[in-house]
């Protein structure tokens, strides 16, 4: 074997090594900071580790959509009313939610673009309709819902640089959407017929798919999809709800966590990486989780013992990036306290040492061919 074939064995080795241990991923929890109230959650994290989601003000007096990132928690601001929300962000920091209006008259979907906040507008001309955006790709492409005319009813939109456009329904007169990916695909839910029911659909350059529940279930609904169009979000009965997930096979229960009855799913990666919450709603309460290649993982168990000794729980997990960090819904049994929380993700040490090893074998056979010159 020459020297040439060694060195590029020896890389192989390394990079097969550290592929299969970076599968190995540890997290560190950070409590987000509220704005001055006892009550918030996180919705959405971009690549860049930027967060949005909702913070109360002093004395919980307002609800006001929140950025979080290296300067600490901003508020957003409003339309000129004093409540709104952001469920959403993109790779560029463009940030998606709701907002009052000025006197509070009704809630507009909303863009915050770096120093700018805008209304992106309705389907009609009434000033008491309502909108709200929950989702939006690098594109720009805005997803949320719309109330149509005389406030009756709602349906999905797509605002895009065209304006607003409605995506209907499957037949009922409700329907809504939360995701899209970097290609436009959109999911959300809608009626059927009569309003007897609910299902997970697919918008898809002009056309609706509808996404079926597992067998057994009589209701679906969607909230995620990746770039490689696989979608999440939940299916149930009258009696219990199962995290799901719908790709080219079908749908899927995704399952809970040991003794609970119910599990919802809300994102989703680029590596089928699934976050959500399973719950025992008498008993065990809400638990943040992570579905992946191992199973249900209860993301509790990354909890430092000072903040499960301090009364906090993660109940619900609601964003993925592609780099595995997590945020959502943490809430304080003993004083009540509601905030968002980062789970930021951190390779196993095991990664690092065979790693280390691996550069070890480069290093030996360059030294080795190094003294046979």
């Amino acid at each position: 074997m020459t020297h040439r074939h060694l060195v590029l064995y020896a890389v192989a080795a390394v990079m097969v090594a550290f592929a299969g241990a970076a599968k190995a991923t540890t997290y560190v929890a950070t409590l987000l900071p509220n704005i001055g109230g006892t009550d918030g959650g996180a919705y959405a994290i971009n690549a860049s580790g930027q967060i949005v989601g909702v913070s109360y003000t002093a004395s919980d007096l307002y609800a006001r959509a929140v950025l979080w990132d290296a300067r600490g928690a901003l508020d957003l601001g409003t339309l000129g009313g004093v409540h709104s929300g952001a469920y959403g962000i993109n790779d560029a920091g463009q940030v998606v939610g709701v907002s009052n209006t000025v006197g509070d008259v009704t809630n507009r979907a909303t863009l915050w673009d770096t120093h700018s906040i805008r209304d992106l507008g309705i389907l009609d001309g009434s000033i008491y309709s309502f909108s709200t955006a929950g989702g939006i790709n690098n594109a720009g492409q805005v997803v949320g819902l719309v109330s149509t005319e005389g406030n009756l009813s709602y349906h999905a939109v797509l605002w895009d640089a065209r304006g607003v456009h409605d995506l209907g329904t499957i037949g009922g007169s409700l329907s809504a959407a939360y995701g899209i990916n970097a290609s436009g695909q959109v999911v959300g839910l809608s009626n059927t017929a009569g309003n007897v029911s609910s299902r997970a659909v697919l918008w898809d350059a002009g056309q609706v798919r509808v996404l079926e529940p597992p067998l057994g279930r009589t209701w679906s609904s969607a909230y995620a999809i990746n770039d490689a169009g696989t979608v999440v979000g939940n299916a149930g009965d009258a009696d219990t709800v199962s995290a799901t997930l719908w790709d080219a096979s079908g749908a899927h229960d995704l399952g809970k966590l040991p003794g609970h009855i119910n599990s919802f799913a809300f994102a989703i990666n680029a590596h089928g990486q699934v976050v959500g919450y399973s719950n025992h709603p008498y008993s065990l309460g809400n638990h943040a989780v992570l579905w992946d290649a191992d199973g249900v993982n209860d993301l509790n168990e990354y909890l430092d013992a000072d903040l499960k000794g301090a009364g906090w729980v993660l109940q619900s997990a609601r964003g993925i990036n592609n780099s595995g960090s997590i945020v959502g819904l943490a809430r304080n049994n003993l004083t009540r306290e509601a905030r968002g929380f980062l789970l930021s993700a951190v390779p196993e040490p095991a990664s690092y040492v065979l790693m280390f090893a691996g550069l070890c074998v480069v290093a030996s056979v360059a030294r080795r061919r190094s003294r046979q010159k």
